[in-house]
């Protein structure tokens, strides 16, 4: 398995999140750093983006898809996430996400959750 990278770093989008009432009816922003493991060699050799994972449309769709959620917990929007990153791109092996809810807590800066989940492996699976 190859150990490259793609990432994208400050994804600022506005979302209804979070469990108290003015959460469920106000805009709020959330950050999210995202890396991406996949093998890049093909994409090096070809020139190609079909060959690697398109950080420009992750960004974008990953935009429009977290917009239109609302969830309560980070946690849920976190995993919500992951699913729709898998279902993006099967050349994805691996996602290590940061989430961040800046203006959650008045007293900090941010609070947030780091999750790291791999593809879950198809050869094992019942039939």
């Amino acid at each position: 398995m190859s150990s490259d990278e793609i990432f994208i770093r400050n994804l600022a989008i506005d979302t209804i999140i979070g469990l108290l009432p003015h959460e469920r009816s106000t805009l709020q922003p959330i950050e999210l750093d995202i890396t991406l493991s996949s093998d890049l060699r093909a994409a090096a050799r070809s020139g190609k983006i079909s060959d690697t994972v398109d950080y420009a449309a992750v960004a974008l769709g990953l935009s429009d898809y977290v917009r239109t959620t609302q969830f309560e917990l980070i946690e849920t929007l976190a995993e919500s996430i992951v699913q729709w990153l898998w279902a993006f791109s099967p050349m994805i092996d691996k996602i290590n996400l940061e989430l961040r809810k800046p203006k959650a807590v008045s007293i900090a800066d941010t609070v947030g959750l780091k999750i790291i989940r791999m593809r879950p492996s198809l050869e094992f699976e019942d039939e």
